[in-house]
């Protein structure tokens, strides 16, 4: 009796966790459509708009990435493991908001920033988990 209560318990967490890793899935993925609508016609300000977002979901796999510039930045991009060409609209992406007049593909970025947030946030929900087990380990190692 007392296991399968623990058992529903354990099960109803889970969901109710779920739940809530993908409602927040969807929500940046929405901000994502909503900068395209917004800024389609302005390729400077769609590429800034979608710049933030990946910022954003770069801060869930790694704490520094708020400062990082130039190479680093595009380290932590390629951490995720995407195609060469969602790679390369990313760059681009960087590249649009310093240069005006460059011409950026919207749908294609927008694409590619899905592909990488969808990914960042998945293995950002994953790393917190290994992180809460691993402390509560050393927690529980230290008296």
């Amino acid at each position: 009796m007392i296991l399968a209560l623990l058992v529903v318990g354990l099960v109803i967490w889970w969901w109710r966790r779920q739940r809530r890793r993908h409602a927040e899935e969807r929500h940046v993925l929405a901000e994502v459509d909503e900068a395209l609508a917004l800024w389609r016609e302005q390729p400077q300000a769609l590429a800034s708009g979608l710049h933030q977002l990946l910022r954003r979901g770069a801060l869930r796999i790694d704490p520094t990435a708020a400062q990082q510039r130039g190479d680093a930045w595009r380290q932590t991009l390629a951490t995720m493991p995407v195609d060469a060409s969602t790679l390369e609209q990313l760059h681009a992406l960087e590249a649009s908001m310093y240069r005006p007049g460059m011409v950026l593909d919207a749908d294609a970025a927008a694409h590619a920033t899905r592909r990488w947030l969808l990914l960042a946030w998945r293995k950002g929900t994953s790393m917190r988990t290994s992180r809460a087990v691993a402390s509560k380990k050393l927690a529980g190692a230290h008296p």
